[in-house]
């Protein structure tokens, strides 16, 4: 069994367009807080005891797309193809 997961973090919350200060005063100056870069993260897991393995791929700009799905996928066939015919068989 494979877990495959998505997910983006970017700052964006804490977009603070006025500074702070205590309760009744007034602040013009700007806050340290900008938007940040998005970064994207898609993670999978193999859940095989005997051969526990992880891919990932992370970039920034745009999210998931499905062909960037299907090609991390296709990776992550295309290395559990590799192990598989490299693996000695012992009878």
């Amino acid at each position: 069994m494979i877990d495959l997961d998505e997910c983006g973090v970017e700052v964006q919350s804490a977009d603070r367009h006025l500074g702070k200060s205590y309760v009744g005063k007034r602040v013009k100056q700007t806050g340290p807080y900008q938007k940040s870069t998005k970064y994207n993260l898609l993670l999978a897991i193999s859940g095989d005891g005997a051969n526990p393995r992880r891919w990932r791929d992370t970039w920034t700009g745009e999210g998931t797309t499905g062909l960037r799905m299907i090609e991390f996928i296709r990776r992550i066939l295309m290395r559990l193809d590799q192990v598989r015919s490299s693996a000695v068989i012992v009878s």
